[in-house]
């Protein structure tokens, strides 16, 4: 019987270890048997107290696309089988120790990564307390506000948009425990609706989403549309009210006495002690011979003309508001992510139904990269998410990208 025993210990510490290692997507779109009964016996229970507790959201009214029936919203990129289960976790996005708990432990390492790249975009202090203070932000596929309470805590104005509307009601519940969260506003819509209305933001983000998007290059070409653009440069200072002449290229003298210009620094004769003071008119030939270094001038040089510009150059002007900006985070298609989301958690241990991922659908850097081109953005900066299962972490690295990778893409200049 030990030997029973210990087998199934070690079986139990396997099957945690492999559904954490594996994609975060697991952890969003698939659940295990047990999770499966805890939500049926949750179901008819949470998701009404969550649109009670948001029954004065400004959302109430029906989106755009909304079906009546689901309470899901349809567009071009939305794919139904993939919201289906993003709808039936609802209830349990805040539970740290249930399906989403991978989300919950990447959570410092996605925000992390956001803070500073954008801070570096756009020349903000990291290490203040609200370093996006006065910037809006957007969560593309929020689900239940995983990463709008991180981003508001942080000064930014947060939107959260989704396409279940159940998501963004437990969204809202869960974001009004708090005052620092109250004012985050949670829309269920889709993003090209969002972006059919003209809005625009600072920073778009939609992480661990496009991996489950019908059509993935469409998907981001809707994204960058809701970027902010760059601020236009402001307007040149206004030039005199008469055209500036050239300055002079000799001082006048202040005397009759004194020569009609300064004498010539080009004359190769020697400096003659005898023309030194010229009580006549003297002839271009005479003050030639004077050198500068032996001639004390009778008067002072006049300062520079008026005219003359004393300003830098327009080239040391502030540098103009950048545009907008867009993260992605999404799982790499790999031999390794093949090994960990799909034979070892589907077909092996049995983690998550067969079927449930198509390893197909996983976005390599170049691809993503390459999407991001065609719709006038690039790929500005890249990390690697790893999962350290011993302080149950997610770290962020510089070369593995093996699996999970999360990026920030800015326009193309």
């Amino acid at each position: 019987m030990s030997v029973l025993a210990r087998v199934s210990r070690n079986s139990a510490v396997l099957r945690s270890a492999c559904f954490r290692l594996a994609s975060p997507a697991i952890a969003r779109g698939v659940f295990s048997s047990a999770a499966v009964a805890a939500h049926n016996a949750s179901a008819s229970a949470d998701p009404a107290d969550a649109s009670a507790a948001v029954a004065g959201d400004s959302t109430a009214g029906r989106a755009p696309g909304e079906a009546a029936s689901s309470g899901r919203v349809t567009s071009a990129s939305v794919d139904g089988e993939e919201v289906a289960k993003f709808e039936a976790l609802a209830s349990q996005w805040w539970d740290r120790k249930g399906p989403h708990a991978p989300l919950h432990a990447m959570s410092a390492a996605r925000v992390s990564f956001v803070r500073d790249a954008m801070c570096r975009h756009f020349g903000l202090n990291a290490d203040s307390a609200r370093p996006l203070e006065g910037l809006r932000v957007v969560d593309v596929g929020c689900g239940g506000g995983l990463l709008c309470e991180p981003l508001a805590r942080l000064g930014a104005t947060v939107t959260g948009v989704d396409v279940t509307r159940v998501n963004t009601q437990v969204a809202a519940a869960h974001a009004a425990r708090y005052p620092v969260t109250r004012a985050i506003s949670y829309k269920c819509i889709s993003a090209e609706d969002l972006a059919a209305q003209g809005a625009t933001f600072d920073a778009v983000l939609s992480l661990e989403v496009i991996e489950h998007v019908s059509d993935p290059a469409a998907f981001i070409r809707t994204l960058t549309s809701l970027c902010r653009p760059a601020s236009p440069p402001p307007p040149q200072n206004a030039s005199p009210q008469s055209s500036p002449t050239p300055p002079s290229t000799a001082p006048q003298p202040s005397s009759p006495s004194a020569p009609s210009s300064l004498p010539s620094v080009a004359s190769p004769s020697p400096p003659s002690l005898s023309s030194s003071q010229p009580t006549t008119s003297p002839s271009p030939h005479s003050t030639s011979q004077l050198s500068p270094s032996m001639h004390t001038p009778p008067f002072s040089p006049s300062p520079p003309p008026p005219s003359t510009p004393l300003s830098p150059p327009a080239s040391f002007s502030p540098p103009l508001n950048p545009g907008g900006v867009l993260f992605l985070s999404t799982i790499n298609r790999t031999a390794r992510s093949f090994a960990l989301a799909i034979a070892a958690a589907e077909y092996i241990l049995s983690i998550v139904p067969k079927g449930t991922h198509d390893w197909n659908k996983f976005i390599t850097p170049l691809e993503l990269a390459l999407m991001l081109r065609q719709a006038n953005f690039q790929l500005a900066e890249t990390r690697g998410m790893v999962y350290d299962p011993i302080s149950n972490r997610w770290n962020l690295s510089v070369d593995d990208v093996a699996v999970n990778y999360i990026g920030m893409a800015t326009p193309v200049e």
